[in-house]
C-alpha cells in the first residue's frame, strides 16, 4: 500500500527524483526511488499516514546531505519487491559502503552464483530504489560503467559524489 510520494527537481545530472513511501511487513519503507528527465516536478505531496510522511522528510534529507557531501545513511527501511535472486542482489548491494565498487560478477560470486554476472546486471536494472540499493556502484569486469537504469551519466555522478574520481582519476575517462 503506498502511504507517500512526492517528486522533488534537482540539478543536473539528476532533473526529478520522486519517492514513494510504502507499508511493509515491518512498517514503511522506502519502495521506489526513481529518476525522471527534465520538466516540471511535482509539487504535491501524498501522504495517507504521519509515518510515511516522516519517513519521506528523512528520505529527502538524505539525499540533501548525500548531493551536499557524498555521505549517505544506507540504513532507511527498504521493501523492494521483485524475485528471490533480485531480492538477494539487492540485499547484497546495499553491503557496499559508499565510495567503493564491485563488479557484477563479484556480485554473483558473493550471492552463490559464481556464473550469474549477467543475472547480477538485470537485477541492477530491475532495481526499484535507485541510491538506496546503491546498484551504482556496481562496474563491468574491467572496472568499466556499463549500465544504469537511471543513465551512464547519473551513475557517474553518484560513483563522483561518491569520492571515486579523487581516488581514481582515470575510472571514468572517456567511458561515458
Amino acid at each position: 500500500m503506498l502511504l507517500a510520494t512526492e517528486s522533488r527537481a534537482f540539478g543536473p545530472p539528476f532533473e526529478i527524483i520522486t519517492i514513494e513511501i510504502v507499508e511493509s511487513e515491518r512498517g514503511p519503507a522506502v519502495g521506489r526511488l526513481s529518476f525522471s528527465g527534465e520538466g516540471e516536478a511535482r509539487t504535491e505531496r501524498r501522504c495517507v499516514c504521519r509515518c510515511g510522511e516522516q519517513l519521506l522528510d528523512l528520505c529527502w534529507a538524505v539525499l540533501e546531505t548525500f548531493f551536499a557531501t557524498g555521505e549517505i545513511c544506507q540504513d532507511l527501511p527498504v521493501h523492494a519487491e521483485g524475485t528471490p535472486f533480485q531480492r538477494l542482489v539487492w540485499n547484497e548491494l546495499r553491503t557496499l559502503r559508499p565510495g567503493t565498487t564491485a563488479t557484477y560478477g563479484q556480485i554473483a560470486h558473493r550471492v552463490g552464483s559464481p556464473g550469474a554476472a549477467r543475472a547480477v546486471g538485470a537485477a541492477c536494472g530491475s532495481n526499484p530504489v535507485a541510491i538506496f540499493i546503491p546498484c551504482h556502484r556496481v562496474l563491468d569486469s574491467r572496472g568499466d560503467l556499463h549500465g544504469y537504469a537511471g543513465g551512464i551519466e547519473r551513475k557517474a555522478a553518484l560513483l563522483t559524489l561518491e569520492g571515486m574520481r579523487s581516488r581514481s582519476p582515470m575510472l571514468f575517462a572517456g567511458r561515458l
